[in-house]
């Protein structure tokens, strides 16, 4: 999973990558998660251009 799948729009109005604790939950419906990831992202800060989409290709099957 690419680091920028967990950007968000920090107080400057910039998106950004911070280090720290995530979670990745998986999941049949938002009501229904079956497994919780712990994550840690770490070091600096990182700014995430409007050219840069973070996709994660997924399975099911």
């Amino acid at each position: 999973m690419p680091a920028a799948a967990t950007a968000f729009t920090g107080r400057a109005g910039r998106r950004v990558v911070e280090p720290g604790s995530v979670e990745l939950r998986l999941a049949a419906s938002s009501a229904e998660v079956r497994e919780t990831v712990p994550l840690r992202l770490v070091g600096p800060e990182v700014p995430v251009g409007p050219g840069r989409f973070a996709t994660v290709a997924v399975t099911v099957g």
